[in-house]
């Protein structure tokens, strides 16, 4: 410990690090077995070395003096992070713990002194970034149980000053960082549980939750099959005013995986037909905003909220004494669902697609065909005066009822639109899905309760192959 504190403030005096003849020292000190020093004197070191240097030598650049340089890989070294693996132990953990937040220090201090600087230095920011991230990952796979402490210290850059480049980039790296990671990784599994409450700006914690989530159910090549019921056990949510905000920022970004976790965890709650109601109204209002609004990325999430709510929507009709509810809810979602049908870009888009540039925002054919699709399906149950669901009038005329939707100017012109895909070459693949289409919305034993299977069976491994749409 001695020897490691006489290096640290020996690099610090003007004269040594003018004279250059400490940098031999420090290169063959690097490679020296550290494992004698302990947590606490590290800690004391780390402390008084973050005090004193330059807070800029945590990023690589032109004019980085190399003293400072090979300090930072001494530290590095002296918390055992190049130790073989089967020598880490729990005294090497704590001083690695130490490390990331001496390096993550430095950046938020040099977010708060330096704007500028980072500014001009981005690429070499971005590097940094990655391999705090990296010596996590590194220490979480040995100890998950560190993965808390260490996720929570990185998410404290992404609070540094709004003014600079620092949280932007933080987040940029963050999420390519998350594309390798395993969907069963601690380091995920802590980011759930503190992005919510831990990181200050609110579009930043919707972003980085919603990324999580992508990350969790990405393809693999392990055998790991993610699974929502595992995966929202991890997440925690905020109270008061600040689970609205995040709420409130999800729809307005399209952070759709967030929204269905949270209809997950909250419908349990509920204890009361009136509960589930005001949650299915508050569902029904944010899929009305999201339609009129589509963010990059948000399509193949859809079906997940559309899903949600015809779940909620059973629970009222076989609940609920407010029948009346549930049919205007019903018509109501079917509205919705028209207007993701026959959305159409703006005049910019347009032109944009005119040469080939679609924008990722828009809802793609499949997307349109899949909201048509279950509307044609949810309207044929209602009545043609919209007043009650036509498997509860126990009368003889009910078929002929149901024949009058499907002829009416509601459902007869989207059924030929349907039909009429089969000539769309865009289609191709699936022409096997429209007649299946076809033939289950003609099905006179059709029922609100089938809704969620007749959306299952068009979505899971047909429209779209994302995993998070496997709902156990």
């Amino acid at each position: 410990p001695a020897l490691l504190c006489l290096l640290v403030k020996l690099s610090g005096e003007p004269s040594v690090r003018q004279s250059g003849k400490i940098l031999s020292v420090l290169t063959e000190a690097e490679n020296w077995s550290w494992d004698f020093v302990d947590p606490v004197k590290y800690e004391a070191l780390a402390q008084w070395f973050v005090m004193s240097i330059d807070c800029k030598c945590v990023v690589k650049h032109p004019e980085r003096n190399p003293v400072d340089e090979l300090i930072l890989r001494l530290f590095r070294s002296a918390a055992e992070l190049k130790q073989k693996h089967e020598d880490i132990n729990e005294e090497a953990t704590k001083k690695q713990k130490i490390w990331v937040k001496c390096c993550t220090k430095l950046l938020t201090s040099c977010g708060s002194k330096h704007k500028n600087f980072l500014s001009y230095n981005q690429p070499a920011l971005h590097t940094t970034l990655r391999k705090i991230l990296e010596d996590i990952s590194t220490i979480s796979s040995l100890d998950s149980l560190a993965s808390p402490a260490l996720m929570k210290d990185f998410l404290t850059v992404l609070n540094s000053n709004t003014a600079s480049v620092l949280p932007g980039s933080a987040l940029m790296v963050l999420q390519s960082w998350l594309n390798n990671q395993s969907g069963k990784s601690s380091t995920l599994h802590s980011l759930l549980n503190q992005a919510g409450m831990a990181v200050n700006d609110i579009k930043l914690a919707s972003t980085v939750t919603e990324s999580v989530l992508e990350a969790c159910f990405k393809d693999s090549e392990d055998d790991y099959e993610p699974a929502w019921s595992n995966i929202l056990d991890h997440i925690s949510w905020p109270s008061g005013s600040r689970i609205q905000q995040l709420l409130d920022q999800s729809v307005g970004s399209g952070h759709i995986l967030l929204l269905h976790a949270y209809i997950s965890f909250k419908r349990p709650q509920c204890i009361s037909c009136k509960e589930e109601q005001v949650l299915a109204s508050t569902l029904l209002d944010w899929m009305r905003l999201i339609s009129q609004q589509p963010c990059p990325g948000m399509e193949p999430k859809l079906p997940l909220l559309y899903r949600q709510f015809l779940v909620l929507l059973q629970r009222q009709s076989v609940y609920s004494p407010d029948q009346a509810w549930v049919v205007g809810a019903l018509v109501q979602f079917c509205d919705v669902l028209l207007t993701i049908a026959d959305s159409s870009p703006g005049w910019g888009q347009n032109f944009l697609g005119a040469i080939g540039l679609r924008s990722s925002a828009d809802i793609s054919l499949k997307g349109k065909f899949l909201a048509r699709a279950l509307y044609i399906y949810l309207r044929i149950l209602v009545n043609t005066d919209k007043t009650g669901l036509v498997e509860k009038e126990l009368d003889e005329e009910s078929t002929e009822k149901r024949n009058l939707v499907m002829s009416s100017a509601e459902v007869k012109p989207h059924m030929e639109k349907i039909s009429n895909l089969k000539s769309n070459k865009a289609f191709s693949g699936i022409h096997d899905v429209i007649d299946w289409v076809i033939t289950q919305t003609k099905d006179e034993t059709n029922t609100l309760a089938d809704a969620t299977l007749y959306i299952d069976h068009l979505v899971v491994n047909r429209l779209y192959t994302d995993l998070f749409l496997k709902i156990e």
